[in-house]
């Protein structure tokens, strides 16, 4: 094997560093194949338009692909309504979970924050094809450029392709992974296999089954030897939905809590996800316009005083999958200043299964509840004051609220009623130059005073 300018190390190749000769020559192969691999993801799209597969297929007749590095991805053609043409791969059984979620329950009953999380939840890789409006400037330009190099002309309604990764709580984003362009061209290549087979033969007689995604088989298309073997695949079995929960491990602090006084009255809390996506990423000492990741939707925890409608605590946990450990410092915290509740009522189950050891461990009843009125007029109030579709344009963006934040904490005359979770969050924010002087004075001082 070639390696020039690299270092081989165990079968894996070092790039060299940016200084090196052979740097600006390998960063142009990269480019080159990338580009031919994107030009290759375009042509595929273009097939799989011209298959008309969505007019073959409804989009609960699943099939399944086998991918070249023995993964599977499950691929559901949508556009039989006419509406929405795509093609979406969904990897593995943690994929297809999100799938099965998209389809299930009645969507009549959900509340607004539940509606956007589900519409947030999936989990795949997507061929849509849109107008020419709805896709980026950097989408625009690739695709012209694409059909510059191969002479194409686009016409008529929803004739650019788009591809975006899903992942659950996270803004639907560009192809970032570097095994995401090989599945999506591989479930593209089978999907034009696919077409081709109903051309001649019956949906059934191939295998296509319909129905909720459960307790059935469909079809496996496997690439060997540069041809497809078809196979019988039984979707797997759903795995039992566990959510995690908070439980005090510092024996200290859980005697300190149990002898806080039930002063309180009665709360509510739900855990929620916010309604605009966030990045931590910074350009010039702004959050970024374009992050090079996909922005995410934090989860949220929202307690409330049922007496008063007044909003105890509001926490945000940026990684949804850590949102036990952010949430539990403001809640021990809140405790210890405002004294131990009588009861908290919950609606849903997340929020239950967060709490539940908590209030075991601190001897506080837990009730779950189909409607809390304080909470839910809270919960109306952060959406409206928060939802980036509001078509009055009342609603705060990312910045808006970042200087309304701000704006409030500079506000204070100490901050001395902050969370040391919250304090901490600040101190993080502190080189990013977001906060006046003034601000970042207040926050080293306080920080300094906790000994932090």
């Amino acid at each position: 094997m070639f390696t020039a300018g690299c270092e081989l190390t165990e079968n894996i190749i070092i790039p060299p560093p940016p200084h090196h000769p052979m740097y600006a020559i390998i960063q142009h192969i990269k480019k080159a194949v990338f580009k031919y691999m994107e030009y290759e993801l375009y042509d595929l799209a273009f097939s799989f338009k011209k298959s008309k597969l969505w007019k073959k297929l409804w989009d609960s007749q699943l099939f399944a692909v086998a991918h070249a590095d023995g993964s599977i991805g499950y691929c559901c053609v949508m556009g039989r309504a006419g509406r929405h043409l795509a093609l979406a791969v969904y990897p593995g059984k943690k994929g297809l979970a999100t799938y099965r979620l998209m389809g299930s329950g009645n969507r009549e009953n959900l509340t607004s924050f539940e509606m956007r999380e589900m519409a947030m939840a999936q989990d795949c890789l997507m061929l849509s094809f849109q107008d020419k409006a709805e896709l980026s400037e950097e989408e625009q330009d690739d695709l012209a450029a694409y059909c510059e190099d191969r002479g194409v002309a686009l016409r008529g309604q929803r004739a650019c392709p788009q591809f975006e990764r899903f992942r659950p709580m996270h803004h639907p984003w560009s192809l970032d992974d570097e095994e995401d362009i090989p599945h999506l061209k591989e479930a593209l290549q089978a999907a034009r296999e696919v077409s081709r087979a109903l051309d001649t033969g019956d949906a059934q007689a191939l295998g296509f089954t319909d129905g909720p995604p459960y307790d059935r088989d469909i079809p496996l298309l496997k690439l060997q030897k540069n041809q497809y073997v078809w196979h019988r695949h039984p979707l797997p079995p759903p795995d039992l939905v566990e959510y995690p929960s908070i439980k005090l491990k510092d024996n200290l602090a859980l005697a300190r809590l149990k002898k806080v006084k039930e002063k309180a009255g009665e709360w509510s809390a739900q855990v929620f996800m916010h309604t605009q996506a966030m990045t931590q990423e910074t350009q010039d000492g702004d959050m970024a316009r374009r992050p090079n990741k996909a922005p995410v939707y934090p989860l949220m925890l929202m307690v409330v005083d049922n007496q008063s409608g007044m909003v105890l605590s509001l926490q945000m946990s940026p990684k949804a999958e850590d949102y036990p450990a952010a949430f539990t410092p403001s809640l021990v915290d809140l405790i210890t200043k405002a004294g131990k509740p009588t009861a908290i009522l919950v609606k849903d189950e997340r929020t239950f299964a967060l709490l539940e050891s908590f209030c075991q461990q601190l001897n506080i009843p837990l009730e779950g509840q189909h409607s809390i009125e304080a909470l839910d007029e809270a919960l109306d109030d952060f959406n409206e004051r928060f939802s980036p579709d509001d078509e009055d344009d009342d609603g705060l963006g990312l910045e808006e609220q970042m200087q309304y934040m701000i704006q409030a904490l500079e506000g204070l005359p100490s901050l001395r009623e902050l969370s040391d979770d919250l304090l901490t969050s600040l101190l993080e924010m502190l080189p990013a130059g977001l906060f006046s002087k003034e601000l970042q004075d207040k926050v080293k001082a306080e920080a300094k005073r906790r000994g932090m």
